[in-house]
């Protein structure tokens, strides 16, 4: 019995045809997250579609469950403000990331300037 063939890189692909590969994945990448973005976008959030838990007499005398909300208006105004705080929250850490990003750029670039001929 023989043994599975093993390829190696360039019998799949040829050399000269592997950055059309990378860069034709990377734009297909960004067009899909272009799509899902535009979908997300257009997710629409009303009273109709939100449905509330209904809650019995010991279990809004609880303190953890009590403050939850019991109308879908109020239900849809809480998850809107808790949409409010994790889109602050994202935006927050993005900016805390590129300015760390640019600062390791920075620095590496330098150490590349010193280091390569």
């Amino acid at each position: 019995m023989s043994s599975p063939a093993l390829y190696t890189y360039d019998q799949i692909i040829d050399d000269s045809w592997s950055h059309y590969f990378i860069i034709g994945m990377s734009v297909a990448a960004i067009f899909w997250a272009i799509a899902h973005a535009v979908l997300v976008e257009k997710a629409e959030m009303d009273e109709s579609k939100v449905t509330v838990a209904t809650l019995t007499a010991e279990q809004l005398e609880d303190p953890e469950t009590k403050d939850l909300p019991n109308t879908p208006k109020a239900a849809l105004d809480e998850m809107i403000k808790i949409n409010g705080f994790i889109k602050d929250g994202a935006i927050t850490f993005l900016k805390k990331e590129y300015l760390y990003l640019t600062i390791f750029c920075f620095v590496f670039g330098i150490v590349l300037l010193c280091t390569v001929d």
